[in-house]
């Protein structure tokens, strides 16, 4: 089954369909008395670049560091908040482009006064009563249905977001019954309950056939954005009233969406206007079924069939997640979450795009959570985790693409703020690619590691399509993230590792007691899986434990636990207890060190040995580690000799 089902209209944005083309998206209500379709253009955003750098930061970053490697902890914040974070908090953030209202005026349920969330009286229609109502989305076409009957009649409408064509595409039919009667209108405002906020510089009606809205916002060098909707009809009566458009005695509509902003064209209007054009000499049936067959060249790629016993397609979607959360198991379902993760993507992140955001494409509000843009410390990461394993390699490269509009910014935030030659970003960057830090948040603000994690991506490409010009024109980027972090690491005393000073946090590699005591941990676990090499006749489980070994000597226990001893109950026992011996005794004194102030059991575990200049943390480390390594081989020699698996 590759279908979202609904038995009633959407009782809110959440329940609305979405569909898109990558550059337009819409979420689709299925509403019988007065349909809403929320329209997205992906450029909409709140205005030009910013240069929000500040201009204090690069004289005040080494005293930020001074302070954290002094152990000033809150003196370093004070001065990273004042000195560091950007002259104005926040960059550009994405916006809903409009509402299409479609107000079926002889179909509206009872009229009645009732008061609103706000508590202010208003008039309000009671629902429909309806004999059948089903709303859907076929995600293997990306083509969404709504069919009903009432006493009115029997209606159905269908709509899709075409990519080639560049247009939203909604059909109503009136397939017995009552013809079509509708009142047609665009607004771009706060529709919640008491406010009556406008963003939009007006709306009007164009060729008799054609509703306008447009606008601007930043000011002179802002976002120009024009929201276009066409009306063609089988039969029936097109008519201007104000800025409406009235339908009456349709059998059938058509509206064609689109929209376009300055941001990619100099004259928005005109390109929107031949779009229309076009679309207006193309059949219903055409412009699907070259919309199906662009689609199908993403969503084919791939394919997950899962086997399941039983089928439980007659049911809704809603119906179905609350029967798995009741411990039903719906194999079925799991095979559509698949696909609709594709779907997503596939809607809302084309070739030329913009890379999909925090809500993919579709967002109702002008100030959304996070403000809807990129926030690159995973999120818009994840977005695109399935890209190259479904075979969705080009629907990667909107991504890939706004790094080179980053580039030149985390450059400039690179040197302007931290004195270095490189590239970098903070956790959030906008659609012009700003680097600089977001928000006034010490846990977040100041982490430079966005441009990095981005770049991760890069590699992930090649990897999949092994395309050697793809490496040279971004080999740029890579070798200036690395240039920053190598110049930003810098030595802390004399310990094995670095110090990244990130500056709201102190990021040590360096040895502790408590990293001490978890590398002890670590040695535990490789003495085990030493054991069990030795001792074992199975070739798999032989080929294993070498690596697990050596990954357990650097740190990394995952390979050790979940590849080797936690299938054998005591020998992954006997390896938690040798990890706690050598790592008890320096965790111990480590604690003691911090709450007594003394250096605990240890008169010798310090940083730096003033007498020697040795880093005695390395000594401690190095008894930890063999105190439990040995602990482990002489606890499977006797406790657990014969629990040591020879051929399983």
């Amino acid at each position: 089954m590759n279908k979202i089902c609904f038995r009633e209209e959407a009782k809110d944005w959440n329940e609305a369909l979405p569909i898109g083309n990558g550059f337009l998206g819409a979420m689709v209500f299925g509403k019988i008395g007065t349909e809403r379709l929320q329209i997205n253009e992906d450029s909409v955003w709140t205005g030009s670049f910013m240069e929000r750098v500040n201009p204090d930061a690069r004289e005040n970053y080494p005293k930020v560091r001074e302070l954290l490697l002094n152990g000033e902890i809150e003196q370093a914040e004070l001065l990273a908040e004042r000195s560091m974070y950007a002259t104005y908090p926040h960059m550009r953030h994405y916006q809903t482009l409009g509402d299409v209202w479609i107000d079926f005026y002889k179909q509206r349920g009872k009229t009645i006064f009732k008061k609103d969330q706000g508590g202010l009286l208003s008039v309000q229609h009671e629902s429909v009563e309806v004999q059948t109502y089903n709303r859907e989305l076929d995600i293997s076409r990306a083509v969404g249905k709504i069919q009903y009957e009432s006493e009115k009649g029997k209606y159905e409408r269908e709509f899709f977001a075409s990519n080639p064509d560049h247009i939203i595409v909604y059909q109503m039919k009136s397939t017995d019954g009552e013809l079509l009667n509708f009142d047609l209108s665009l607004t771009r405002k706060d529709n919640r309950s008491g406010r009556g906020s406008s963003f939009c510089d007006g709306t009007e009606v164009l060729d008799g056939n054609k509703i306008r809205l447009y606008g601007k916002q930043g000011g002179n060098h802002g976002i120009a954005f024009e929201l276009l909707v066409q009306v063609r009809t089988k039969n029936g009566k097109i008519s201007r009233m104000g800025s409406h458009l009235l339908v009456e005695d349709a059998k059938e509509a058509t509206l064609f969406i689109t929209a376009r902003t300055s941001f990619r064209s100099e004259h928005p209007l005109q390109w929107c206007m031949d779009v229309l054009s076009n679309a207006e000499k193309e059949s219903y049936g055409t412009l699907q079924e070259r919309h199906i067959k662009d689609y199908l060249s993403y969503y084919e790629k791939s394919n997950l069939k899962l086997n399941c016993k039983d089928s439980y397609e007659h049911l809704t979607t809603p119906e179905r997640l609350e029967q798995m959360r009741n411990g039903i198991e719906d194999i079925e379902l799991i095979n559509t979450y698949y696909n609709f993760a594709r779907y997503l993507l596939i809607s809302s992140s084309r070739e030329g795009s913009l890379p999909s955001n925090l809500q993919g494409i579709w967002n109702e509000e002008f100030e959304p959570m996070w403000g809807s843009k990129y926030t690159i410390n995973i999120n818009i990461e994840m977005n695109y985790w399935i890209a190259e394993k479904t075979g969705l390699s080009k629907l990667h490269m909107p991504l890939l693409e706004h790094l080179q509009r980053m580039y030149p910014h985390g450059k400039d935030v690179a040197e302007k703020m931290y004195g270095i030659d490189g590239f970098c970003c903070h956790h959030n960057t906008d659609i012009w690619g700003d680097c600089a830090p977001q928000d006034n948040h010490v846990s977040s603000t100041l982490w430079p590691m966005g441009g990095a994690w981005f770049c991760l991506h890069l590699i992930e490409h090649y990897k999949y399509t092994k395309d050697r010009e793809f490496l040279k024109e971004y080999y740029g980027i890579l070798k200036d993230a690395v240039k920053f972090f190598l110049q930003l690491c810098v030595m802390f005393g004399v310990h094995w590792g670095f110090v990244a000073i990130s500056v709201n946090n102190l990021a040590t590699l360096g040895y502790d007691p408590i990293t001490i005591a978890g590398l002890a941990s670590a040695f535990g676990q490789a003495g085990v899986v030493l054991m069990i090499m030795l001792r074992t006749k199975n070739k798999k489980l032989k080929s294993v434990c070498g690596p697990a070994i050596i990954s357990a000597m650097v740190g990394i226990t995952e390979p050790s636990i979940y590849g080797v001893t936690l299938q054998f109950k005591k020998p992954f026992m006997l390896a938690c207890l040798a990890s706690g011996i050598g790592g008890a005794i320096i965790g111990f004194g480590g604690v003691k060190q911090y709450v007594y102030g003394t250096n605990g059991i240890f008169g010798w575990l310090q940083v730096i040995n003033p007498q020697t200049g040795f880093d005695s943390s390395v000594l401690a480390a190095i008894i930890a580690c063999a105190v439990s390594f040995i602990a482990a081989i002489i606890l499977m020699m006797t406790v657990g000799k014969d629990s040591i698996p020879e051929s399983k």
